[in-house]
């Protein structure tokens, strides 16, 4: 067998029979692929999906794009808290307004508690409405922004880690390939002059055995650099996941504080419109005009005809 056949044999063929994307190591034959078992202990983990590139973006740039559509959401429903606000306080105001109108005000008896247990259900509606509209800025609105500038600085400093990681495998997988081609020349250059000399035939040979350690040692940091990526990306999926699990649970458990206190609010309403239908329910005209007629009658006798 040719020498310099054992030689190439003795330092990693093309990509060690890997398949290159994006400067990034992926198994080469299906088989070997599904050998891989998941690293997440449940169905539909991040860690598990997301490690080859979709189109410009990477595999942790669509879980980022995720996350920041999450947190655009908690932003938003702040955002829509502060807005709800605003209209309650408008709301309330104008109710509060309207309760202290003279409109109703000529009214007497039963007609005229009536309208007092409508204007006074305006001003406790009024009330309850302004103290929503304090409850939605201190117990939601604030609170999600607050909870959204927090996450906002955590993520930076992971999708930095992770791009720097990125900058590192692509410059180290730049050096595999120079180193690459350097030995492949030296080779080519000893096959082509071979047998001139012994002497120039063990100086080639000693280029071409220290090209072989200088590309393994090329190789060596490439995949230190990918696995520092990967250790990375491992972390960063499982905080994402848990960001986003934390964020559903923020977010139903804001919902449901929403929906209770609109219930409340619903039955206070009730309540107070309840008296209002009482009231209603009294009116009687029988006794309003017994009421005008004793407060107000000019006398009982008729006139008569002139004698």
């Amino acid at each position: 067998r040719d020498r310099s056949s054992s030689r190439r044999g003795s330092m990693p063929a093309g990509h060690g029979g890997k398949r290159v994307i994006s400067c990034i190591t992926f198994p080469e034959t299906e088989a070997e692929a599904m050998s891989q078992q998941p690293l997440a202990g449940q169905p539909f983990s991040y860690v598990d999906f997301f490690w080859h590139d979709k189109g410009e973006m990477s595999g942790f740039d669509v879980l980022v794009a995720k996350s920041q559509r999450g947190k655009m959401a908690v932003k938003e429903m702040s955002d829509f808290m502060r807005e709800r606000a605003a209209i309650e306080d408008q709301y309330a105001k104008a109710l509060a307004k309207l309760a202290r109108s003279q409109l109703g005000d000529q009214e007497e008896g039963t007609m005229a508690d009536a309208w007092r247990e409508i204007k006074l259900e305006a001003q406790n509606v009024s009330a309850t409405h302004a103290i929503l509209a304090t409850k939605l800025l201190s117990d939601f609105e604030r609170p999600m922004m607050q909870y959204f500038e927090a996450t906002r600085k955590n993520s930076k400093k992971m999708e930095q880690k992770i791009a720097d990681n990125r900058k590192a495998i692509r410059k180290e997988f730049e050096l595999v390939e120079k180193s690459r081609l350097s030995y492949d020349k030296k080779q080519l250059d000893y096959d082509r002059n071979r047998g001139q000399s012994e002497a120039e035939d063990k100086k080639a040979r000693k280029k071409c055995q220290a090209a072989i350690e200088d590309l393994k040692h090329q190789i060596d940091r490439y995949n230190t650099a990918q696995y520092k990526w990967m250790e990375d990306m491992i972390a960063s999926c499982g905080d994402m996941e848990s960001l986003e699990v934390e964020r559903h649970l923020v977010a139903r458990e804001n919902f449901q504080k929403y929906i209770e206190m609109h219930k409340n609010l619903v039955t206070g309403h009730e309540e107070a419109i309840a008296l209002v239908e009482k009231s209603v329910l009294e009116v009687n005209h029988v006794r309003d005009r017994e009421m005008f007629v004793k407060t107000c009658q000019t006398g009982a006798v008729r006139p008569v005809d002139m004698k």
